[in-house]
């Protein structure tokens, strides 16, 4: 019992924040990754003709697996695309495939303890999102927001295309800027703004 109750003083903490910050950046992974599902659903519906109701039954239940959502993000994301090409890169998406963030998010969210062969272990020591380290959820993050500044700056310089115009809506200068405020640019993504400022001064195009 008193061990329970550490725990529970920790979580609800100021040492929390990194799990909480790690728990909705997964969150919003999961979110996109669902937009980039339904965004697929729109064109192959417009392209291919309605799906049957077996395969829109078949489409709406992906939704509600948390792992392909997290897959579907990765697959949709420039980072993404490059971690296909190495085996370091593809371990990546099949720990995803596996459950293996989806695990941590539940870490980030729930005390508990670990299952051994369908059972609780009882023996086995107490989890806590206090083991959501900042290293952990910062690297989260970075993911989130590089995809985000990398989506904004493709969607301005039209590079990129969605098939549902509330997210291109949004995906705007404004939003753009926030985010340069919010959360530090990464190297590659710096790299790519430097290109697409020099491609839309070239062809007189207002600037990011």
């Amino acid at each position: 019992a008193k061990k329970v109750v550490a725990v529970i003083n920790d979580v609800t903490g100021i040492k929390s924040l990194s799990a909480s910050s790690f728990l909705l950046s997964v969150l919003s992974q999961e979110e996109i990754g669902k937009a980039h599902l339904a965004s697929d659903f729109v064109w192959h519906s417009r392209v291919d003709g309605r799906y049957t109701p077996a395969e829109e039954e078949k489409f709406l239940g992906l939704l509600y697996r948390h792992p392909f959502k997290q897959v579907a993000f990765l697959r949709h994301s420039s980072k993404g695309i490059f971690l296909l090409k190495t085996k370091k890169g593809r371990k990546i998406y099949q720990d995803m495939f596996d459950g293996v963030l989806e695990s941590e998010k539940q870490k980030s969210a729930y005390v508990g303890m670990r299952r051994k062969g369908g059972k609780i272990d009882l023996k086995g020591p107490i989890l806590n999102p206090y083991q959501i380290s900042r290293k952990k959820a910062e690297k989260q993050i970075s993911m989130i927001h590089d995809y985000f500044v990398d989506s904004c700056v493709g969607i301005i310089a039209g590079q990129y295309e969605f098939d549902i115009t509330d997210i291109k809506r949004v995906m705007n200068r404004k939003f753009y800027k926030e985010l340069k405020k919010e959360w530090p640019i990464s190297k590659d993504n710096k790299k790519w703004i430097k290109n697409v400022e020099k491609f839309l001064k070239e062809n007189h195009m207002k600037a990011l």
